[in-house]
């Protein structure tokens, strides 16, 4: 069986359970560590590597859709906030 979440804490939930292998679609990010996410630039390698992705790159998917880099921001920083208060939604 194969199936795929954005609810990375699901994997969390089964990533001991038998028969159970983790696995995400490998990507490298570019300037990451900056607190702007309309500055990121993501290359998708479109290879499967082990593990689970603890991240979610839906802010860099509206930057390419084109939406308003001060709108990305802005639900950047409510999702940081709620991430910081436990909410567990992240992105």
């Amino acid at each position: 069986m194969l199936f795929s979440t954005h609810y990375h804490s699901l994997c969390n939930f089964v990533a001991n359970e038998a028969g159970i292998a983790l696995a995400h679609m490998a990507c490298m990010v570019e300037n990451a560590d900056l607190d702007d996410p309309t500055m990121e630039a993501i290359t998708f390698l479109y290879t499967l590597a082990d593990g689970m992705c603890d991240k979610s790159y839906g802010f860099y998917t509206a930057k390419m859709a084109g939406l308003n880099a001060e709108v990305i921001r802005r639900a950047s920083q409510a999702a940081n906030q709620l991430s910081d208060k436990g909410g567990g939604v992240g992105e």
